[in-house]
């Protein structure tokens, strides 16, 4: 078991909740608060601990005109706030496809977090690579039996 965070991003992998890996169903399930992308959609009930809150992180997040780096700090910043009411337990935010490429606010809360004493953890969903190239049948064992025709 990975030492546990105030955060914990956990990536879902690139078919909605279905490649979500066993250690980030754990994060999700031990979380005080799951933030997640209305884009993305909550994570469906079963994956959730008893009395973890779901909270979208897109509320009043985006607002036409405004700076897109102005909302993605207003967000991180939701975050921030409620891993400082509870260190009890952690609170998640669970990102749709990579925890990590090209994601703002994880960008952003990896950089404001261990500034304010707060620890992050990143929890890789299946690799978006891994599946797009299965799903091409591109994989090792695809290319290598179509490369023998």
């Amino acid at each position: 078991m990975t030492e546990p965070a105030d955060i914990t991003i956990v990536g879902a992998g690139v078919d909605g909740w279905n490649q979500l890996t066993a250690e980030g169903a754990d994060a999700l399930r031990l979380a005080r608060t799951v933030f997640h992308s209305r884009y993305h959609g909550a994570p469906p009930a079963d994956l959730l601990g008893p009395g973890v809150a779901v909270t979208d992180l897109d509320a009043d997040a985006y607002r036409n005109g405004e700076f897109r780096p102005d909302m993605y700090h207003r967000m991180a910043e939701r975050v921030l706030a409620a891993a400082d009411v509870d260190t009890a337990r952690p609170v998640a935010v669970a990102q749709p496809g990579s925890a990590v490429v090209v994601d703002t606010v994880t960008d952003l809360l990896l950089d404001l977090a261990p500034r304010r004493g707060r620890t992050v953890r990143v929890v890789p969903g299946v690799s978006s690579i891994e599946a797009v190239l299965a799903l091409l049948g591109q994989d090792r064992k695809s290319t290598r039996l179509n490369s023998s025709h």
